[in-house]
């Protein structure tokens, strides 16, 4: 208690601080509204610095696996076909589509609870 006293009379507070954004606040429903999309660049993200980081840390062979993710890429750039994609849409994620209107505001069925400015979709 006396270090935040101590911490207020050295750096009085000017402002109040806004309440957190929704998705941050209610914690890990957030999760539930990142489309196919994304969770596939978040993998692609995380395997080529996990790659990366054995490769130089262990073994140069792991930089295998960024060239088979570049590869998988250019591929997936060419055909329209991802097989990643299908996977993440077999376990349950969800298209752009499904979860947001046109203008970009969450579908009400997709909706936070207490949640206000959600339109309902036609």
């Amino acid at each position: 208690m006396e270090r935040a006293e101590t911490l207020e009379r050295n750096f009085p507070v000017t402002a109040r601080a806004e309440p957190l954004p929704r998705h941050v606040a209610h914690g890990n429903r957030a999760w539930k509204h990142w489309e196919v999309a994304r969770w596939g660049r978040l993998l692609a993200g995380l395997g080529t610095l996990l790659f990366t980081a054995l490769g130089l840390w262990l073994h140069p062979y792991w930089l295998a696996g960024p060239l088979a993710m570049a590869a998988n890429l250019v591929v997936t750039a060419i055909t329209d076909r991802c097989a990643m994609r299908d996977l993440l849409l077999r376990m349950g994620a969800k298209e752009r589509e499904e979860l947001f209107l046109p203008g970009g505001k969450l579908r009400a069925e997709h909706s936070l609870p207490g949640s206000r400015s959600i339109e309902k979709s036609a």
